[in-house]
């Protein structure tokens, strides 16, 4: 267990004190990072994120507090990767963790990229693909289900829509559960179309 004098000394930069936190937690950082995947990155990046989330407990941890330094450490390496998790996954950074260099590829490769022009059928398509699931949404989803969707549809993460909605992280994460499972099987229907 670690006692609120080395808590304390890692606070103020100890490196003795860090590492005997870091070892303690070491099983935890494991098993925590080990349920989170960052698009584009390896494990390794992942466990540096959740060592990163521990770093923020120890700077913010006050003993004064109801919560034990292992329950609020464990909330902010959570939190931490909850947040690195959106981040990494959203569309805004698509372009940079799934491109490829044009020099890794050979040259017959690289042509069939580059002609993959789109056709007017495949926009049609596409256009009629989001139109099926706009209706098809509008009628299953319940009002904070909707309300969520078009959050998502912002590219809000989970500590904006809590300010926003005033609701818990865990309502939050159970809702948008719910919605992508829905666009999920609305996709799968409209795919069984053709």
């Amino acid at each position: 267990m670690i006692n609120l004098k080395t808590i304390k000394a890692a606070k103020y930069g100890n490196q003795e004190a860090i590492d005997i936190i870091f070892k303690t937690f070491a099983p935890i950082l494991k098993i925590t990072s080990n349920k989170y995947f960052f698009y584009g990155c390896d494990r390794d990046d992942v466990f540096q994120e959740a060592m990163i989330g521990l770093l923020t407990a120890i700077n913010y941890y006050k003993s004064d507090r109801t919560a034990s330094f292992k329950t609020f450490a464990i909330l902010c390496i959570n939190r931490h990767l909850i947040s690195k998790t959106i981040h990494f996954n959203s569309k805004k950074n698509k372009i940079l963790t799934s491109s490829i260099s044009a020099s890794d590829l050979d040259s017959k490769e690289y042509n069939q990229i580059k002609s993959k022009n789109h056709s007017p059928e495949d926009i049609c398509f596409s256009n009629e693909k989001k139109s099926y699931l706009n209706t098809s949404l509008e009628k299953i989803l319940s009002k904070s289900e909707k309300e969520m969707y078009n959050y998502l549809l912002l590219e809000m993460n989970y500590h904006e829509i809590s300010l926003k909605t005033k609701r818990t992280s865990k309502n939050i994460d159970n809702t948008i559960q719910r919605v992508r499972r829905k666009v999920k099987g609305i996709i799968k229907d409209y795919e069984s179309l053709f």
